[in-house]
């Protein structure tokens, strides 16, 4: 006799994303308003990794691993330099091309991809 299977745990689905300083969201904010019906919902922010489906534990264990596995990434500036989108089946998602920063987001979003795999 077996005995009966566990019950799966529950799942979070999360975001890791980078957060623009609140001294920076006034202008960014006013683009959502005119194009993003979720302005208010979500604030400005640039995803890396979405979604991530993790359990109670590894929630918890997210901020100690992102902090570990990032320590050795140096500060960097993101500045968006223009406007792009791209169509999805019923809509389009506006977006701010970086700038500066393009590569250093591009390897932050590929070092936390690398651990926490889709």
């Amino acid at each position: 006799n077996e005995p009966p299977p566990k019950p799966a745990e529950p799942l979070h689905k999360v975001g890791i994303c980078v957060v623009p300083p609140t001294s920076a969201w006034p202008a960014i904010q006013a683009v959502r308003r005119e194009h993003d019906r979720h302005f208010e919902r979500w604030p400005p922010h640039i995803n890396l990794v979405y979604p991530l489906l993790l359990t109670d534990q590894g929630l918890r264990e997210l901020p100690g691993n992102l902090k570990e596995l990032l320590r050795e990434v140096p500060p960097f500036e993101v500045e968006m330099s223009s406007f792009r989108f791209f169509r999805h089946p019923l809509s389009c998602m506006l977006w701010a091309h970086p700038q500066k920063g393009a590569y250093e987001l591009c390897r932050l979003q590929a070092i936390i991809a690398a651990a926490y795999p889709p």
